[in-house]
């Protein structure tokens, strides 16, 4: 976490527990690949997403 707000991260969430957990990164656009290239660096793995405007969608159909 400090290497990427250090690199121009904005902010950082750490998400779940244990050895299985996650953080979250607010960056600048024009910040991303140099974040992402020492995050690389420090052995972290990026999982790319995005986000979207409307929530889980359910459908059914009859079989």
């Amino acid at each position: 976490i400090r290497s990427a707000l250090k690199k121009g991260a904005l902010a950082a969430k750490v998400c779940g527990a244990g050895g299985g957990g996650c953080v979250a990164f607010i960056v600048p656009p024009g910040k991303k690949q140099l974040i992402v290239d020492e995050l690389d660096l420090q052995g972290g793995k990026v999982l790319p997403f995005q986000f979207v405007s409307r929530g889980q969608v359910t459908s059914h159909q009859k079989q």
